[in-house]
């Protein structure tokens, strides 16, 4: 299973892997997934790992979401689910199929409604489309029940049958302009720059900058990771802030760190990635976020309603000590209204 992206009371939202091959050859060799989604023509392990390399894996890699595989508790799965951009269509979709075993126990709408939160308050995404054969009732039935509304026909290229498009609106997290994304590790270099002049706004001297520079600085191995936590908001393709999350062993979620381009504070980028990152903590399940803190940010910290909760040893200078604070992260499903945009 790969890395968790999303959880509920029942299930777990993970990344698809090669390790998923088995499970996508048996659903995707469903009768009723050939019936309403296709044949993929996927029936070795080989072609599974090819599917999820091209498919599901690409996705993530070029819009920061993608089906995500939906498991049980006991990590059995039951089906996938996600967000899809595809080709012939100006907005990301929904789509999900499970396993018939797993049928009419709710899962389906379970896992759909927890991937449109996630769309809303971690991608703020505004405007999801889901398209749907005619004769798929069960599917129809689902979308009403998630929110959907029938908007037209339409033919996606190459096919020759035309689907049902539905349409919703989401109540998405306010941001100001710009665009939010996953990192890559493409970015390494920028944001490492990035992190470097954000300190050195501070007015340290040169031989503190230099002893930051190792914990400053980002690898690209670090971002092509799967699932990797860090998110890059960007004005006109430059990134211009940007935050870390990390689960720690101890400690649970931690903000590794958030920057912001010196001529970009003030602007609210600052407090609205970190409200960005409160929701993606909820979303896996924590209940606080851990803070280590420069002493020039605690606050923006505390104005953010963190409460200090002691002190931390700095990585980079032995014997200095940097304040620690904890932020609480309510559950995902009682921050609904914490992101009207009005």
């Amino acid at each position: 299973m790969g890395d968790t992206i999303i959880r509920t009371r029942r299930l777990i939202l993970s990344l698809l892997d090669d390790d998923d091959a088995a499970f996508i050859v048996e659903l995707l060799n469903e009768p009723a997934f050939k019936q309403f989604i296709g044949d993929k023509r996927v029936h070795t392990l080989q072609e599974a790992r090819d599917y999820l390399r091209t498919g599901p894996r690409a996705n993530y890699d070029k819009n920061g979401f993608g089906l995500l595989r939906v498991g049980l508790v006991d990590d059995t799965p039951a089906g996938i689910c996600g967000l899809l951009w595809r080709e012939g269509l100006d907005q990301p979709d929904l789509g999900f199929a499970f396993l018939q075993e797993h049928w009419g126990r709710g899962y389906a709408r379970e896992a759909a409604a927890a991937v449109l939160e996630y769309a809303a308050r971690v991608l703020s995404l505004t405007q999801i489309i889901a398209i749907v054969s005619a004769d798929n009732l069960r599917s129809i039935a689902l979308l009403g029940k998630l929110g959907f509304h029938y908007q037209d026909r339409v033919r996606l290229p190459g096919e020759t049958d035309d689907v049902f498009r539905y349409h919703l609106t989401t109540i998405a997290t306010p941001q100001p302009a710009g665009k939010l994304r996953r990192a890559a590790g493409r970015d390494a270099d920028a944001l490492s720059a990035l992190a470097f002049r954000a300190k050195a706004h501070w007015d340290y001297d040169a031989n503190f900058m230099a002893s930051c520079k190792d914990e400053l600085s980002y690898s690209r191995e670090q971002f092509d990771v799967a699932g990797n936590r860090t998110y890059v908001y960007e004005r006109d393709g430059q990134a211009v802030a940007f935050y870390v999350l990390e689960q720690k062993e101890h400690s649970g979620i931690e903000l590794e760190a958030l920057f912001v381009e010196p001529d970009c504070i003030g602007q609210g980028i600052g407090s609205y990635l970190l409200r960005h990152a409160q929701a993606e903590a909820a979303l896996l399940g924590a209940h606080r976020l851990i803070i280590q803190s420069d002493p020039n940010a605690a606050g923006f910290y505390l104005a953010a309603g963190a409460v200090a909760m002691g002190q931390r040893e700095s990585g980079s200078i032995a014997g200095r000590m940097l304040p620690l604070f904890e932020l609480r992260v309510r559950p995902a499903r009682d921050q609904r209204n914490d992101f009207d945009g009005a």
